[in-house]
């Protein structure tokens, strides 16, 4: 709700001041670059806060954007290199975690069941 007041209150000043210049255009822009640097923070926001409460549903965790980055530079760092070095071990598709309780450490002293 406070962003959506947010924004008409930023789409509308941007409207005040272009009556007074009429030069619409660059102050739609700017209130534009706003929006999208606000809702692109917020939603970075709501990205790792779901991640945070997705623990006790699933067993691992997707990789974050970082992650998935740092390990493609790696990749690809090792086949521009030639191969120097260890290989880096492939992504595992979501969702194929360890299936067996006993080779699953859980620090949440629930004996692995995930706090069940």
């Amino acid at each position: 709700l406070v962003s959506v007041i947010a924004i008409a209150d930023l789409l509308y000043s941007a409207q005040l001041i272009y009556a007074t210049n009429y030069k619409p255009i660059p102050l739609l822009i700017v209130a534009s670059v706003w929006y999208l640097v606000f809702t692109t923070i917020m939603t970075i926001g709501q990205y790792y806060i779901e991640r945070h409460y997705a623990r006790g549903g699933t067993r691992e965790l997707p990789p974050t954007p970082f992650q998935r980055l740092r390990r493609a530079l790696s990749r690809l760092r090792y086949r521009i290199g030639g191969g120097d070095g260890p290989v880096p071990p492939p992504a595992a598709p979501h969702g194929t975690g360890p299936t067996d309780v006993g080779d699953h450490h859980d620090e949440s002293g629930a004996g692995g069941m995930g706090g069940i």
